[in-house]
């Protein structure tokens, strides 16, 4: 009988540096797709206000329909009342 219990705790307690090191493994594998990520949210953002930003961006400027501008002191700023 004791020698079966020796063998059980030699046994269990050779495997709890297996497990560690296991643990430690997939720790590092997870901080990395961690770091991928937030990499690849960066840049999906990125896309994604370039896209809005293309799409605010007029191709022409277009004159005003709006008869209510006046110019300040003969300067080229106009003012809307």
């Amino acid at each position: 009988m004791g020698l079966a219990t020796t063998g059980t705790y030699l046994y269990l307690n050779g495997l709890k540096p297996a497990k560690g090191y296991t643990l430690k493994q997939l720790q590092l594998e997870y901080e990395d797709l961690q770091s991928e990520q937030r990499q690849l949210e960066h840049q999906v953002i990125d896309a994604q206000s370039f896209i809005t930003i293309e799409e605010e961006v007029p191709d022409e400027m277009a004159e005003s329909e709006d008869d209510d501008f006046t110019f300040v002191d003969e300067s080229s700023y106009a003012q809307s009342y």
